[in-house]
Order: structure tokens, then sequence, then C-alpha cells
């Protein structure tokens, strides 16, 4: 490959329409980065079929309109990783970096390695549409096949970044045990925290509830969901937090302790 061309990669479900392949292209025209991610929505085929799963998808939603444009637009760097579907890339880069890994998130690492390299990294503003797993076993070993790969990746960033994604169902449990403790064994009275740090806290929540809303409000406007559904799907939105949590760590603790390896393959 040359530096004149370039290789929109995608997956086999993977749908793009014109508007997508003209913004790649005005992108390679009038840009100066080498390499490229956009948003992916995942409303392409059986939306919300499983309610729970689908709901696990709009979170990376939220991912793609938050950390993983604004480390595009802002650092021009992969710092949070990339998605290897509606990936635009240089042949240069292609040359350069290769795609000769035995690593089980290569998107990652082929990002990585390009930024390593000095290739510039961007942002493409348009849209990719795929569908979520079919089942939660699908859906489990998807996230486990991450969790591996990046463990293995050999980035403190990437590490960090495996533990700070459990820290939210491990948290809520630790609090529930500890909470627990506190009250029936200890008889100790609730403890109040400064007004500071609940302020933080809920600055916090209000960014993380906005972040949800937006990314599946649009995702649902995107699929041509109805506004009767789109409220109903954010009321429901408190019952399935919990349990896409649950399947999120389910596939961490399998990606640390199943000593399975090799590449999951599941269907969709």
């Amino acid at each position: 490959l040359t530096s004149s061309d370039w290789v929109l990669h995608m997956d086999e479900e993977t749908f793009v329409d014109a508007y997508g392949l003209e913004t790649c292209i005005d992108l390679i025209e009038r840009s100066s980065v080498d390499y490229a991610q956009g948003y992916i929505f995942y409303n392409n085929h059986a939306y919300w079929k499983n309610w729970f799963l689908t709901f696990g998808d709009i979170i990376r939603v939220t991912d793609d309109l938050g950390r993983y444009q604004w480390q595009a637009n802002c650092l021009g760097k992969p710092l949070f990783g990339v998605h290897g579907s509606f990936f635009l890339t240089n042949g240069k880069v292609e040359n350069a970096s290769t795609w000769d890994t035995n690593n089980l998130v290569e998107d990652y690492w082929f990002a990585k390695r390009a930024e390593s390299l000095g290739f510039k990294y961007g942002w493409i503003p348009a849209i990719a549409r795929e569908q979520s797993p079919r089942t939660v076993e699908d859906y489990v070993m998807q996230r486990r096949r991450w969790w591996r790969g990046i463990r293995t990746l050999g980035k403190p960033m990437a590490s960090a970044l495996t533990i700070l994604s459990a820290c939210p169902v491990f948290r809520m449990l630790i609090s529930s045990l500890l909470y627990r403790l506190a009250f029936e064994f200890l008889q100790c009275p609730m403890i109040r925290i400064p007004p500071w740090l609940w302020a933080l806290k809920a600055f916090d929540r209000a960014i993380v509830t906005y972040g949800f809303v937006l990314s599946l409000v649009v995702h649902d406007l995107d699929a041509g969901v109805n506004w009767k559904m789109i409220v109903v799907h954010l009321l429901m939105a408190p019952v399935l937090v919990p349990w896409t949590s649950v399947l999120e760590a389910a596939s961490l603790l399998s990606a640390i302790f199943d000593t399975k390896t090799g590449f999951d393959v599941i269907s969709k």
C-alpha cells in the first residue's frame, strides 16, 4: 500500500451509508490525520429484541459520544481504545504498524503501535450501524475477549482502564456489604459526608446521567423509535443498569479466572 491508499475496516454486519462514505472521503482530502475512528450505533438489526443486551451496547455509544471522540479531537491519540470497525487507515500506517500480532484486541494494539510511530489519530463525524450480540453468552464472550486482550497489551493505561471499568459493580457490592456490617453488626450511625464531596458526587452523577440519556435518545431517534417508547426505555434504565453491570463484571471475572485462550467467535 502507498500513502495514497486508504483502508476502511468494517465488521461483517457493519452498514455505512452514503453520508458516512462521503465523510470518510472528506476527511482524507481535507485533514492531516493518518488513521481515524467514527461513531458506531448498535441499532441496525434486532434492536431492543433483548433489552439487556441492547442497553449494554447503548452504554458503548456513550463512550463514542464522550471519551472516544474527545481523545481523537482533542488529543489526537487513541488513549482509551478504538473499535476495529468503521476504522479508517492510511496505507503508510498499514505498512508501518501491520496487523502482525496475536493479541485479542488487535485493533487497540494496532492503534497504540501507530501512535508510538508518530502517526496522527482523528475522528470521523459520521455513523456506522451494527447490531448487538444475540445471546447473553455471546455478550459475555465478546467482553471477555476485550479484557483478555487489554490485560496482555502491556500498556499501563490499558491495565488501569480495565480495573476502573470493573469498579462500578464492585464498588456497589462492597458498599452494600460495608453498610450491612455497620448497621447490623456494629450498630454504627450513618456516616455523614462533607458537603463538598456530596456536591462532587452529585456533579459526577449528573454528567453520567446526561451522557446516558443523550446516547439513548440519539440512538433511538436514529433507529426511528417513537417518543413514547423512548420514554419507556428511559424509565426502564434504573432496572437495566444493575443487570448490565453484572454482565460486564461477569465477563471481566471470566477473563481473569478462565484459563481458556483463543479468539471467541460470536453469532450476529
